[in-house]
C-alpha cells in the first residue's frame, strides 16, 4: 500500500493556491453583484444594500483572521497597532466603495476600475518608499493606466 507523497515547490503551491484565490473572488464579487441587483432576487425582496453586504464580509474577515491568531498563539493586533489600524481602517474604507462600486456599476467596468490597485502601489512605492521604478516599469504603469480608460470609458 503505497502511498505518493506529492511535494510541490512554494512557487508552484503559491501560484495554485493565487489561481483559487481568484476564481473564488471572481465567484465572490458575482454574488455581491446579484445580491446588489434586483436581478437575481425576489421581485418582493429588495437588493441587499452594500453596506450590510460589507458589515458580513467584514464579520467573516475579523472571525477567520482571529481564528487564524489564536491557532498560530499571536495576538489579533499585533505589534504595530498604530500602523495596524490605519491599514485596517483603510482596508475597511476600500472595500465598502468596492462592494458600492460593484454595485453600482457593470461588473467589468467595477473589476477593471479595481485592478488599477497595482499601478497606484507602485507608484506610491516610487514617492513614500523610495523604490526603484524603472523605465520599463513606467512604462507599463502608464500603459496599463491606458488600458484602464479604454475599458472604463469614463
Amino acid at each position: 500500500n503505497k502511498q505518493l507523497h506529492l511535494r510541490l515547490s512554494d512557487n508552484t503551491a503559491g501560484c495554485i493556491l493565487g489561481f483559487v484565490a481568484a476564481i473564488a473572488y471572481t465567484v465572490h464579487n458575482v454574488l455581491m453583484k446579484l445580491l446588489g441587483s434586483s436581478i437575481a432576487n425576489d421581485s418582493s425582496l429588495p437588493p441587499v444594500p452594500a453596506f450590510q453586504q460589507h458589515t458580513v464580509y467584514c464579520l467573516f474577515l475579523f472571525l477567520s483572521g482571529h481564528l487564524y491568531c489564536r491557532i498560530q498563539g499571536r495576538s489579533a493586533l499585533g505589534n504595530k497597532r498604530s500602523l495596524l489600524l490605519v491599514r485596517g481602517l483603510l482596508f475597511a474604507i476600500s472595500s465598502a466603495l468596492g462592494i458600492y462600486a460593484l454595485i453600482q456599476l457593470p461588473l467589468q467596468t467595477s473589476r477593471v476600475l479595481s485592478m488599477t490597485s497595482p499601478i497606484f502601489t507602485a507608484l506610491l512605492a516610487h514617492a513614500a518608499l523610495g523604490e526603484r521604478l524603472p523605465p520599463t516599469g513606467s512604462l507599463a504603469t502608464a500603459g496599463s493606466f491606458c488600458g484602464v480608460l479604454l475599458v472604463a470609458q469614463p
